[in-house]
């Protein structure tokens, strides 16, 4: 469950980062898949659990 992550802070910088690529973009796309892999081990655990019973 993405609850479980904590807090994440997030810090904006108001100029390009040429040190990560030429252009000096950034991206927020890593805080949206902070909960993904969490969920998909949460659900195989979930469905394993009643398939097996235990």
């Amino acid at each position: 469950m993405a609850a479980d992550i904590g807090s994440i802070q997030v810090d904006f910088v108001g100029k390009p980062d040429t040190r990560f690529n030429a252009l000096g973009a950034k991206g927020l796309g890593e805080v949206a898949m902070a909960g993904v892999a969490p969920a998909i081990a949460n659900a195989v655990q979930t469905f394993f659990n009643r398939v097996l019973g235990s």
